[in-house]
């Protein structure tokens, strides 16, 4: 399925810290942490139910947050990471560090970082309390500080309570159960397994040829449905040699890597639902899917920790969702220039010369040259055309051609 709904920003800013610790025999195990604070996010029942707005910048959820004393600052809504400060705001707030975390990030990076015991947070009038973070959120040169300084919102926060978020009136309900929740009769339940260790990060999984595929629900992710070459190769399904094919440069916790995604049919269950869906292949994190807002976007996305279910309402008048043809081009800051991120190959952009790593040197007439033009865009409106620093001019607009054979 082919929906007209588009992401844009597909692949602009994907993927923040991930928290892979997952449920016995989801995956193999990570190392163990030094310490297990035994710290969830205790909702206060009092504050719920609750409903706050967000907003939207490169396809991420942003809500404003209270971390202790802190006042609002935005933070990204991400289920795939636990709670994810700042050092430097962790020692301001004098929150006690307890133990180390080994973390995966975008690009299979993997370090240890610290757990601080963080006593209280709040979500518009939604107060929480008894939560652990892990310290290190990215510095001001990675694109992901663009639309937060302060960190990421995660898994452990929302596990206490019913989260449903709502795409089309960019709002964040917070419920102590389904009862009198719109959105769930005639849902799609899906199952979904908790991570083990710091973050209870929804996985869910797949049976797809000789193999079993799990896949992460991303909310820290602007991307579609992705699979690693190496767990698509198991389930004994080849890339058509003729495939849609996207190159990108990745931004991640960790830093920016380069990856390829190849774009392949695969037969998924949803609940009771049987679906065909293009999946793009490529190496994002190892061992694992990803399932980002370019996917959840078209549904009312709830999830349901006491249950282990998500329910998937979609949007679409006639239910129907898929897989959006992505932009034919992005951009991203490298630290010293605007440049050329992403690359839908046979789109116009790229015949006509469009490559990753090219130099902007202007976007929809707007000249760009510093990190703070190069926010103001991924925060903006979605553009439409660029210019190089050799002179050319290229749409990166949505592909609507992507998916087409040829």
């Amino acid at each position: 399925m082919h929906p007209s709904r588009s992401n844009a920003r597909w692949l602009a800013l994907p993927i923040a810290a991930l928290m892979l610790l997952p449920a016995a025999g989801a995956l193999a195990q990570s190392p163990e942490p030094t310490k297990d604070p035994g710290r969830q996010g205790i909702v206060d029942p009092s504050t719920i139910p609750a409903t706050v707005p967000f907003q939207d910048p490169a396809g991420v959820v942003v809500v404003d947050a209270v971390i202790g004393t802190a006042g609002p600052s935005p933070m990204m809504l991400d289920t795939g990471a636990p709670l994810n400060l700042p050092a430097e705001l962790i020692a301001a707030q004098g929150f006690p560090i307890v133990g180390q975390q080994p973390t995966n990030s975008g690009g299979g990076v993997q370090t240890m970082q610290d757990i601080a015991a963080v006593p209280s947070l709040g979500l518009g009038p939604v107060r929480i309390g008894s939560t652990a973070a892990i310290s290190g959120w990215v510095g001001p040169d990675n694109p992901l500080s663009c639309i937060t300084q302060t960190g990421l919102l995660g898994a452990n926060a929302m596990a206490d309570a019913v989260w449903q978020i709502d795409y089309q009136a960019q709002t964040v309900t917070v419920a102590p159960s389904l009862d009198g929740l719109e959105h769930i009769e005639g849902a799609i339940a899906v199952p979904f397994v908790p991570a083990e260790g710091i973050a209870p990060n929804p996985f869910i999984g797949f049976d797809i040829g000789t193999a079993s595929l799990v896949f992460l629900v991303d909310t820290g992710s602007d991307g579609g449905i992705v699979i690693g070459p190496k767990e698509l190769a198991a389930t004994g399904i080849e890339v058509p040699a003729d495939a849609p094919v996207v190159s990108a440069q990745v931004a991640g916790a960790q830093g920016v890597f380069d990856v390829e995604l190849k774009y392949v049919d695969l037969p998924m269950q949803l609940g009771d639902l049987e679906v065909t869906l293009p999946v793009g292949v490529g190496d994002l994190v190892a061992g694992i899917g990803n399932i980002g807002n370019g996917f959840l976007s078209q549904f009312v996305v709830t999830f349901d920790w006491s249950t282990r279910t998500m329910y998937l309402d979609p949007v679409a008048a006639d239910g129907s969702f898929g897989t959006a043809a992505p932009t034919a081009g992005s951009i991203g800051w490298n630290g010293t220039d605007v440049v050329v991120t992403k690359v839908a190959k046979g789109s116009p952009a790229e015949q006509a010369g469009m490559k990753l790593g090219d130099v902007v040197s202007s976007v929809d007439g707007k000249a760009v040259s510093t990190r703070d033009d190069f926010c103001a865009v991924l925060t903006g409106p979605d553009p439409r055309t660029i210019e190089t620093a050799d002179g050319k001019t290229y749409d990166i607009s949505v592909y609507e051609d992507f998916f087409a054979k040829p």
